[in-house]
């Protein structure tokens, strides 16, 4: 009887010490990820930071619409693109307070 091995290729299982492919590794064949884990927290925290900044001003004018009912948010660009309007249907505010608040903490 003989003994005989058989390479890693061969059989479709990878070595002990070989890593394990990445998700992108498998799509494209290269070892490396198409984002680095760096550069995706940097969009992630850009991307968050514009949200919040865009939900402050929401709120702000939000505040200046309850205390002027003519006053025309400069979200309102034309009648198709308003969010004046939207800003006044009871959806705005389901919880009783306007959504845009609940965008910071998620």
């Amino acid at each position: 009887m003989s003994t005989r091995r058989t390479s890693a290729a061969s059989t479709g299982h990878r070595a002990a010490n070989e890593p394990a492919p990445t998700p992108s590794a498998e799509i494209d064949g290269s070892l490396t990820p198409p984002v680095s884990e760096r550069a995706l927290g940097w969009i992630l925290a850009v991307c968050g930071a514009v949200g919040a900044a865009a939900a402050f001003v929401l709120i702000v004018e939000k505040i200046e619409l309850l205390r002027d009912s003519s006053y025309v948010p400069t979200c309102s660009i034309n009648p198709i693109l308003s969010c004046g309007s939207v800003m006044t249907t009871e959806q705005a505010a389901v919880f009783g307070f306007p959504n845009p608040l609940l965008s910071p903490s998620e």
